[in-house]
């Protein structure tokens, strides 16, 4: 099985203390603000008060979706090998070619999506465009890069096709194609 964790692109120190200090500073002024949101008259401060509830709360989800979570293709090769090369390992549970899709947090992982090969239609480079113009029933996102610089796997699950954007290397769809 060959493993490939997608993380997100240059130098993120700057923003990460930016965050923090932003969220420090809305901790800090939180009562402040709340108190200036409750001095409007009545039905404007409990709508300024959601709101900013609101926008509290998507900031953190923004973060963490943006800057905390991470992604991490496997490609199963060959069954038999073990990532570890432990001769007293067991096979894998996967079949050859199998593509297992996991989000990362921090270094636990969470099956998103497990795709057989028999499941594949297509993997569209970035830019390509699924030629049969075919809704999707499901579409996913699993890259750290935008979707026209993410290559797009479509494949067909109880007669319903589903896309996965996702960031492979080179080393990556080599082992791919080795599972064909």
């Amino acid at each position: 099985m060959y493993r490939q964790k997608a993380q997100r692109q240059g130098n993120s120190a700057k923003l990460d203390f930016v965050l923090l200090f932003i969220f420090i500073m809305v901790v800090f002024f939180a009562r402040q603000i709340s108190s200036l949101a409750a001095a409007l008259p009545a039905p404007f401060n409990i709508i300024v008060q959601i709101f900013l509830l609101g926008a509290i709360i998507a900031a953190l989800l923004w973060v963490y979706e943006k800057r905390i979570c991470s992604f991490r293709y496997s490609v199963v090769y060959d069954p038999a090998a073990n990532t570890e090369n432990d001769e007293n390992a067991e096979p894998l549970p996967y079949k050859k070619g199998t593509l297992i899709f996991e989000r990362m947090v921090a270094d636990k992982g969470k099956i998103v999506e497990c795709v057989t090969r028999d499941e594949i239609v297509a993997l569209l480079k970035p830019g390509e465009a699924y030629p049969e113009g075919i809704p999707f029933t499901r579409a996913g996102a699993l890259s750290t890069l935008n979707a026209k610089a993410s290559h797009t796997l479509i494949f067909r699950r109880n007669g319903k096709l589903h896309s996965l954007l996702f960031a492979p290397d080179g080393e990556f769809l080599k082992r791919m194609e080795e599972a064909r």
